[in-house]
């Protein structure tokens, strides 16, 4: 009786025993990252992943826990992410993957859509390097520059140490570029270089005189490539016949990006006839 009178004093001026608690905290919800997910537009050089050590190809999938390796400095891959954004990823010092960008909206790599209504337009138009898909179809609405039998715009090039001059083609206002027509001599489509150096002119018949509208470097590149670049966008927009407009905007800031100038009419024409 001595002895438990003993032990219950003792706990009396303890008081409550408080257990061990962790201090960590617990982090929210709110502040976890998400996994993000990309389908590959276009390959720079050779890129893999480590882990698969497999090459990425256009229309391959990978998240952002995946470790990339870039085989050359200059490597680099363009993707779309599930959230229909574009980034391109290059090796950066530590050899991790690193966006480069996350949108191009605000670099103007578009060539204007609507028709061109004045000479500084036009050179502007053709400056740079222009993207020659099948075809070009561009309404110029220029009074001096009016398009008929006697008057008409024609591309010069260099092939083989000769200058080749093709009078170009026309419907109405609209000048139209062929890329099979362009690239033809004597009824022979000849080889010629993915970049090719042009100069556009106007020439005026009765005159006897060509104007200088501009010189620009004309990108021809596999279509069956630009095909399966183009079927990326319309895959993660669910939209076969490229009607979205955020879509065609986002489809020809890449081509722009990678090839040259073009129009949403241009790139939307192409892929709905292949």
């Amino acid at each position: 009786m001595k002895y438990f009178a003993i032990i219950i004093i003792l706990f009396a001026s303890v008081g409550a025993v408080s257990l061990p608690v962790s201090t960590k905290a617990k982090v929210p919800v709110s502040r976890i990252k998400a996994v993000e997910t990309y389908r590959v537009l276009k390959v720079v050089g050779k890129v893999s992943i480590e882990k698969a050590k497999v090459n990425l190809k256009i229309g391959d999938q990978f998240n952002s826990n995946d470790k990339l390796k870039f085989h050359s400095p200059n490597a680099q891959v363009a993707v779309v992410t599930n959230s229909r954004r574009r980034k391109v990823f290059s090796a950066s010092s530590d050899g991790l993957k690193q966006p480069l960008l996350q949108t191009l909206a605000q670099k103007n790599v578009t060539m204007r859509s609507g028709g061109i209504i004045n000479s500084h337009v036009l050179t502007k138009h053709f400056s740079d390097t222009v993207l020659l898909l099948n075809e070009i179809k561009l309404a110029i609405e220029i009074p001096e520059f009016e398009q008929n039998q006697d008057n008409f715009y024609y591309m010069e090039f260099k092939h083989e140490g000769s200058t080749i001059a093709k009078k170009l083609p026309h419907d109405g206002n609209q000048l139209l570029i062929y890329r099979d027509s362009l690239f033809m001599v004597d009824d022979v489509v000849i080889a010629h270089p993915v970049l090719t150096q042009m100069t556009l002119k106007f020439r005026k018949v009765k005159s006897n005189s060509s104007v200088m509208i501009g010189e620009f470097m004309m990108a021809t590149p596999s279509l069956t490539e630009i095909k399966a670049q183009l079927d990326v966008f319309s895959m993660e927009w669910d939209d076969s016949k490229f009607e979205n407009k955020e879509l065609m905007t986002e489809a020809v800031n890449h081509l722009g990006m990678y090839y040259g100038k073009t129009t949403e009419e241009d790139v939307k024409r192409f892929y709905l006839n292949q």
